[in-house]
């Protein structure tokens, strides 16, 4: 008991005290000094190790085969739908100039304020037309009239059908376009109407009657 009292009061006092000491005990053990290795070193013996064992061309020909299929298959556009009520509505192209546009030399050819309609100078011959390259109806439509419009695919392989329709095809990698023109509904076409855009969504079974034939 008097020891446990011994060792209670010692305890309190040291609690009770504001500095503490720390006792260096030496080192212990071999040093050695820190070295970082290069990264790029071993990178490149990873690498080397890959090359020797035979899986970097596993490796390559994997990576090839991933882009061929992105280039064949591509993601199809989110967000739109078959037509379900076809809706026409107005583009209009015009650009507003937020600051003075300047050549390599210096000199302004568009003034902050200035509107700029590229449909005033350069009128495409031919339109756009979206469609789900998955659809029967909508491809059979879009062979039709395939002189007419620039093919662009929301769905479906485009090195496939190029072989089908026998004309160049495109695709609207992430919805980019769709997403610009406010395009919902799938099929759908832009046509130039003067100096604006007309887009029309429409149903596939009914384009007979929305035909437009371009002088």
């Amino acid at each position: 008991m008097a020891v446990i009292l011994m060792f209670f009061l010692f305890s309190l006092r040291c609690w009770s005290e504001d500095v503490i000491s720390f006792i260096d005990h030496g080192v212990f053990g071999a040093q050695f000094d820190i070295a970082e290795e290069d990264m790029i070193e071993v990178l490149k013996g990873k690498l080397q190790k890959l090359q020797d064992s035979g899986k970097l061309e596993a490796i390559e020909n994997e990576m090839k085969e991933k882009a061929k299929d992105a280039l064949s298959h591509p993601a199809p556009v989110q967000g739109l739908k078959k037509t379900e009520t076809e809706r026409q509505f107005i583009h209009d192209p015009t650009l507003l100039i937020e600051a003075d546009l300047k050549d390599t030399e210096g000199r302004v050819f568009a003034k902050k304020g200035d509107r700029i309609n590229p449909l005033k100078t350069h009128k495409p011959a031919q339109g756009l037309l979206f469609i789900d390259g998955e659809d029967e109806n909508q491809r059979q439509w879009a062979k039709e009239h395939k002189d007419q419009y620039i093919i662009t695919l929301v769905k479906g392989s485009p090195l496939e059908l190029e072989q089908e329709f026998g004309v160049p095809l495109y695709f609207d990698q992430g919805g980019y376009l769709c997403q610009h023109y406010k395009i919902k509904q799938i099929p759908a076409r832009i046509d130039v109407t003067g100096d604006v855009l007309t887009i029309i969504e429409f149903k596939a079974e009914f384009t007979a009657e929305l035909a437009v034939k371009h002088d």
